[in-house]
């Protein structure tokens, strides 16, 4: 009978194989593998609590199957109980050491607690047994990217290719690992080669277009997000990076974007709007303080936190409460983190939340105004907006465009950033600050500013922006630039072009204007001091257009370095031109090309000009509101007053 029953269970006729089974134990209680069975039934209908319980009194009757306690292992690990799992998994491997599937399972559940490095101990023995185990040589790679050893995690990804050569999974993997150190070339021969395998690989369409956006092949990048979300019309990240390279370009009217933007919202957003949280009924205690959400993947060194910092530590804790979800994995953290984590009085590391419970976590903290800083950017969280987990959402900082979401009430601005004539399409409500909505936090190891090194009208022109943003019109103007000052050069320096493939693509790209090597000069900075030192080469930064620079911009303002801008009508195309205004140097913000091009050679024919510059820049910027986080943590708290306000007045009224 009992044969029969795992006979049942085998080819998934699971009621068949439970009722076989339970008149087996009806006759024999003590059944080990009767209870095993059931269990494993259990199991498979999702009841693990009650498969753990069978698993664990078959155990009883018997002590030392192994296989019993794998299995235990895998129902406490399904039912969240990760400790109880690891303890099973070890039970089994301590009856059997070489259990290569108890030594994976193990690793599984270590890595899913965060305990990375025990993961990787079980993963290398279990590939000790089976050095051929793709499965776990995959586990690995991620594993050791996930510890920051990527070299090695590559190394693991080609092994896999090697093993597994008609793996899609295993190109794929390949092309993230190469595309997280910059081999963006290599990344996508090999996120082609796994669409050659799979052509309905949705997911390497995606990074495929992420890679192409990297290496400035727009084109190219966006005709991969709109493969793959033809492939997978819910993957978020695809049309998130389309959102994103459409607001770049700046190719396509006000309206089409429009209908671009709301597209997204009508399909990720659709879950939220149909499980909305219920309206939070209001706290009317007069003056009291308002509870302020901040969410963002970029709670770290990272250039959103050099303008957040100053606000958060201005913010007025009598008057507001701060919260501070950080979306990024808690390993990702760094100094940074540690000010920011004391700078705000509510700290959550919501990594492993998904968007649902990120919302009810929010909506239970009771906050009133919830702040996104990411927008279309990787790791945002736009999603737990759609659920509305705040009556009043807004947002600011960290993204260049629009949202496109329904629920995002505002997008916090300038003036500066969004003239009156702008034709910026967007669905919040632009609401402008009386200043500068930035607010700039230099580098503690900024070095001092040091002398032009030309005297002369040669110069050196630099970029410090990656390569994503050099378009072929942007080369097409620094190779004019260049044509006119044939004495001087650009210095291109930028961390992918550590790799040599990126420089002979970008070199290139310059032959095709008549820029060669005596004119161009392309090294990589591998730290952030290399990066500061090498200011002192330079006289003028050259900004690209139409996205241009902010965090670049204002760190070159701050060493004493001119930067000259192209300012259009949309936030993409001045964010930079609003760090200069602030700094009181509207003359380096051209308003057409030729303009540009005229404010770039005047002022390499101006050496007296840039050594006042160079001389005065760090001051006037240290006296501008660009360095007043006081003067901006104040007009932010007052437009959220009035948000309130407003959403007060509405709710009356309705």
């Amino acid at each position: 009978m009992f044969r029969e029953a795992n006979l049942h269970f085998q080819q998934g006729r699971l009621a068949e194989a439970e009722a076989l089974i339970r008149r087996v134990l009806s006759h024999n209680p003590r059944h080990a593998d009767a209870s095993f069975l059931l269990g494993l039934i259990a199991g498979k209908c999702g009841h693990f609590d009650v498969s753990a319980s069978l698993i664990t009194q078959a155990i009883q009757f018997n002590p030392h199957n192994p296989a019993y306690y794998i299995n235990l292992g895998l129902s406490l690990y399904n039912g969240g109980q990760f400790e109880q799992a690891v303890a099973a998994y070890k039970q089994a491997i301590k009856i059997k050491p070489r259990f290569v599937d108890a030594l994976y399972r193990l690793g599984e559940v270590l890595e899913e607690m965060g305990r990375f490095d025990d993961a990787l101990s079980a993963y290398d023995r279990a590939i000790k047994f089976q050095p051929q185990n793709v499965s776990i040589h995959k586990s690995r790679a991620f594993l050791l990217w996930a510890l920051g050893r990527g070299e090695e995690s590559l190394k693991v990804c080609k092994r896999v290719t090697m093993l597994a050569p008609s793996d899609s999974g295993g190109h794929y993997n390949l092309g993230k690992a190469l595309s997280g150190l910059g081999h963006l070339v290599d990344a996508a021969a090999a996120f082609e080669h796994a669409i050659k395998i799979k052509p309905d690989y949705a997911e390497a369409y995606s990074e495929l277009g992420a890679v192409f956006k990297d290496m400035c092949r727009l084109d190219d990048a966006e005709k991969c997000n709109r493969r793959a979300i033809e492939l997978m019309p819910t993957n978020t990240i695809a049309h998130s990076n389309l959102l994103f390279l459409l607001s770049a370009r700046l190719k396509i009217s006000p309206d089409e974007m429009l209908k671009e933007l709301r597209h997204w919202d009508d399909v990720h957003g659709r879950e939220g709007r149909q499980h909305r949280l219920p309206l939070r009924v209001d706290d009317t205690t007069p003056g009291r303080r308002l509870k302020i959400g901040y969410v963002s993947p970029d709670f770290r060194v990272h250039a959103v936190s050099s303008f957040f910092e100053p606000v958060l530590q201005a913010h007025d804790k009598r008057r507001f409460e701060i919260f501070c979800y950080a979306t990024h994995d808690e390993t990702a953290s760094d100094a940074t983190t540690e000010r920011l984590q004391k700078l705000s009085e509510h700290w959550h590391f919501v990594s492993r939340e998904n968007d649902f419970e990120l919302a009810q976590l929010i909506h239970n903290d009771g906050i009133d105004i919830l702040v996104d800083m990411a927008g279309h950017t990787g790791g945002n969280s736009l999603k737990t907006f759609s659920y509305r987990p705040a009556p009043v959402q807004t947002a600011y900082l960290g993204y260049f465009a629009s949202t496109g979401l329904d629920v995002m009430d505002y997008w916090i601005s300038d003036e500066m950033a969004h003239p009156v004539d702008t034709d910026e399409p967007a669905v919040e409500c632009i609401y402008r600050l009386p200043r500068c909505s930035l607010c700039y936090l230099p580098s503690d190891k900024a070095p001092p500013v040091s002398p032009c090194p030309s005297t002369t009208d040669q110069v050196t022109f630099c970029s410090v922006s990656d390569i994503s943003k050099l378009t072929p019109e942007v080369i097409e103007t620094w190779s004019q630039i260049l044509h006119v000052l044939p004495g001087s050069q650009l210095l291109m320096t930028t961390k992918s072009l550590s790799e040599p493939e990126n420089r002979q693509m970008m070199a290139a790209r310059f032959e095709d204007y008549d820029i060669t090597g005596d004119q161009l000069r392309m090294h990589s900075t591998l730290s952030h001091k290399e990066w500061l030192a090498n200011y002192a080469q330079v006289d003028i930064i050259l900004d690209p257009f139409p996205r241009t620079g902010t965090t670049t911009t204002a760190e070159a303002l701050w060493m004493g370095v001119p930067v000259v801008t192209l300012a259009g009508k949309r936030y993409v195309s001045r964010a930079s031109a609003t760090v200069i205004h602030a700094v009181g140097l509207d003359e380096l913000i051209a308003d057409s090309k030729e303009s540009y091009i005229n404010k770039a050679v005047s002022l390499a024919h101006d050496p007296e000009l840039r050594a006042r510059l160079r001389a005065d820049q760090r001051e006037m910027m240290a006296e501008s509101p660009l360095r007043d986080g006081k003067s901006l943590a104040q007009s932010m708290e007052s437009a959220y007053r009035a948000m309130w306000e407003a959403y007060q007045f509405k709710e009356k009224s309705d």
